[in-house]
């Protein structure tokens, strides 16, 4: 036996499965909302006291790494919260370079924290990382 869609039946299931997906969208938006200001939050944190990073010692490289690390920070927190606050998941170009961008920034940070041994500097970057590029893969997977 085989079903042939009516275009009633389709666009049933058409509406049916879009509260699901705004639901879903809704929730990425706020998720990475969140991921871009803590980390963000975390770099502005970290030019205040650089101790922060987790570092056995402050030293001037630490600082200089505190500079650097809020220069990227929160110029992409800032560009990732305006994308998905004014886009939404809307203009979908927009939201995959603005995450796909953040994700590989907090790979780079991962990385760095990896090489230079702060586990705090780790933990913040790999979630990060998993949730902005996780969510990549979501939203280019949506019709």
């Amino acid at each position: 036996m085989t079903f042939t869609a009516t275009p009633a039946s389709a666009t049933a299931l058409t509406t049916a499965s879009r509260p699901a997906t705004a639901r879903l969208g809704r929730v990425l938006v706020a998720v990475n909302l969140i991921a871009a200001l803590l980390a963000t939050g975390s770099a502005v944190l970290a030019l205040v006291d650089p101790a922060i990073l987790g570092a056995p010692a402050v030293d001037s490289w630490l600082e200089l790494y505190a500079y650097a690390y809020a220069a990227r920070a929160v110029p992409v927190g800032f560009a990732v919260g305006a994308v998905l606050l004014v886009a939404g998941l809307r203009t979908r170009p927009a939201v995959l370079v603005a995450l796909t961008v953040a994700g590989v920034a907090q790979v780079g940070d991962l990385a760095i924290g990896a090489v230079q041994g702060i586990p705090g500097m780790m933990a913040g970057s790999a979630i990060g990382a998993v949730i902005h590029l996780a969510s990549v893969a979501v939203i280019a997977r949506r019709k």
